[in-house]
């Protein structure tokens, strides 16, 4: 059971630390849509139940743009209830794949705080293909900074006991080159480029095809 949300004390913190910050104007604009965010949740932990009206308000704040709203605000409440109410788990799912990629990002975004690894795992998984650069760059951070060590080999699992490997084979490549330093930036028809800690080079997608990670880390060691 949740400590019961008190809607005071929680826009008391909101106000005091936004109010004096060079952000003051743009929270002003949508305090309201916090503290409907906020109530909302109350009103859930009371009633244990979420109607549509609530999960249109909720749905609305994990579409918001501002990262105060999206993540620290709704995604925060969001995932601290989504093990108890399966219909947050469903939005998540439905809004991981939305047409508009900034939808998307934001569910990249607020991915690491949710307490069901496998919804969590499955949101990067897709977010490492997705057809924004954008959402594979959030992707990418969550994996390699979030918690680098776990979270790659949790991905690498679940990716290798599937049933289609071959169609995971570039995923993978993808995954193990992050474990050990490496990311990849872009890709056109002809050269695909790639950053270690230390360096950006490019390498001809037809070469990079035929090499396998080791191949690659080998060639461009990330001390060289």
């Amino acid at each position: 059971m949740h400590k019961l949300i008190n809607l005071n004390h929680e826009i008391a913190k909101y106000d005091e630390y936004y109010y004096k910050s060079d952000l003051s104007d743009t929270y002003k604009e949508n305090r309201n849509t916090i503290i409907e965010v906020i109530s909302v949740f109350s009103q859930i932990q009371i009633a244990n139940i979420i109607d549509e009206k609530a999960i249109g308000i909720i749905r609305n704040g994990l579409c918001e743009s501002w990262s105060v709203i999206f993540h620290d605000c709704t995604g925060y409440l969001v995932a601290k209830f989504e093990p108890q109410y399966q219909i947050l788990a469903d939005l998540i799912i439905k809004l991981s794949n939305s047409k508009k990629w900034l939808i998307r990002r934001n569910i990249i975004i607020i991915s690491p705080m949710l307490k069901n690894t496998n919804l969590r795992n499955q949101i990067l998984i897709n977010g490492l293909s997705d057809r924004s650069s954008k959402c594979r760059e959030y992707s990418f951070d969550r994996i390699t900074y979030a918690n680098k060590e776990q979270a790659v080999t949790t991905l690498l699992e679940q990716i290798r006991i599937g049933n289609d490997i071959k169609k995971n084979e570039k995923l993978i490549k993808k995954i193990e080159l992050l474990q050990n330093g490496y990311t990849i930036l872009s890709r056109n028809d002809h050269f695909i480029s790639i950053q270690n800690q230390y360096s950006v080079f490019s390498i001809p997608i037809t070469e990079y095809n035929k090499m396998s990670e080791n191949d690659l880390i080998n060639k461009y060691r990330i001390d060289a």
